[in-house]
């Protein structure tokens, strides 16, 4: 089911292929046939934001490895899909333990042939928190690779160069190797990755003031999203869609696009994304409490990211501050959204 998993991923084709995937996890299979049929698996449901379904696929894997003699190959694969599970759960030290671990194995044992797919998870991460030179030196590692024949391992190269260069604040290098990812893209056949090429070349056109450029590109991103039905994926292009709203000061589209961004978050538990940047984050967050939109959902957000704009939304009442002190009039200690009570007066 590998194949169908990268070049068909759509509900209706992938569907079938997981139930005879799941018959034979149940049969009495030898481990190592089971570990090739639950590893297309969990990359289809990190892929597509089936982040439930990607834990349990993650655990069944590590099951089959300790009860097997298995062979380094398969370890790393692991580690590699645990990598990229742990990005996506915003677990970033738990990810960059898994790809220094998966790293070192492949440098004792000189098998080097998914380093470049574990640097990526380990740049991700990085980029995700903002740690701009952990993300330049796994790029610096990774770009030796590119020059390997197969347009996925370029792809996600350039992909990843533009995130850098968007973080960075140098939009023209974010729209050249935008550009590159969405012609490597259409190399590799896969919409799972293409998808996320449009959406990086789109988000760098709309940083670099070409917002009809930017938005043809989303379309092409949402488009895709929606044929092979990826949540995660369908989060990250509303949320580029409000950014944009928001930008050209279009306030019912901003409202709707952050509607159903902070829905489908809130239904799946997201708290990371493709092309995070703080930021841009922190505004939406902004935006969207005013709006009373998924409330709860976003305080956590804004909570376990540690988001806050430059210049503090005093004007929020629902901000979740750590710490909140109202005077004037009357005197309340709110800590951690609890009212502080006091014995007797101070």
């Amino acid at each position: 089911i590998h194949a169908p998993c990268f070049t068909q991923p759509v509900p209706t084709a992938f569907k079938e292929w997981g139930r005879k995937g799941l018959t034979l996890l149940q049969s009495d299979l030898p481990a190592d046939t089971k570990i090739k049929v639950v590893m297309p698996l969990i990359t289809h449901r990190t892929f597509t934001g089936n982040l439930a379904e990607a834990e349990y696929y993650i655990n069944i894997y590590r099951e089959l490895t300790d009860s097997a003699d298995i062979t380094t190959l398969t370890v790393m694969s692991l580690k590699n899909l645990e990598a990229f599970y742990h990005w996506l759960k915003a677990e970033f030290a738990a990810c960059r333990k898994v790809v220094i671990e998966a790293l070192d194995l492949a440098s004792a044992t000189g098998i080097h042939i998914i380093s470049p797919f574990i640097l990526a998870n380990g740049i991700a991460g990085a980029l995700s928190c903002s740690d701009l030179v952990t993300a330049e030196k796994f790029l610096q590692n990774m770009k030796p690779y590119v020059k390997t024949p197969g347009g996925w391992i370029r792809e996600y190269f350039h992909l990843l160069t533009a995130w850098h260069a968007l973080l960075e604040k140098k939009f023209s290098k974010a729209v050249l190797h935008g550009k590159l990812a969405v012609k490597y893209a259409k190399e590799t056949g896969s919409p799972l990755s293409a998808t996320t090429s449009h959406l990086g070349l789109a988000l760098a056109l709309n940083a670099a003031g070409r917002p009809k450029n930017a938005e043809q590109q989303l379309k092409m991103a949402f488009s895709i999203c929606r044929r092979i039905g990826s949540e995660q994926m369908e989060f990250a292009c509303y949320l580029a869609a409000a950014e944009f709203a928001i930008d050209s000061e279009v306030r019912n589209r901003t409202r709707l696009s952050l509607q159903k961004a902070m829905s489908i978050g809130c239904t799946q538990q997201y708290f990371n994304t493709w092309f995070w940047r703080q930021d841009k984050m922190a505004r939406l967050c902004c935006k969207a409490l005013e709006a009373k939109i998924e409330e709860d959902y976003v305080q956590d957000l804004i909570c376990k990211r540690g988001l806050l704009p430059e210049e503090p939304p005093l004007e929020l009442e629902n901000w979740p501050w750590p710490l909140k002190i109202y005077t004037l009039g009357r005197f309340a200690l709110v800590k951690d959204g609890k009212v502080v009570s006091f014995p007797k007066k101070g």
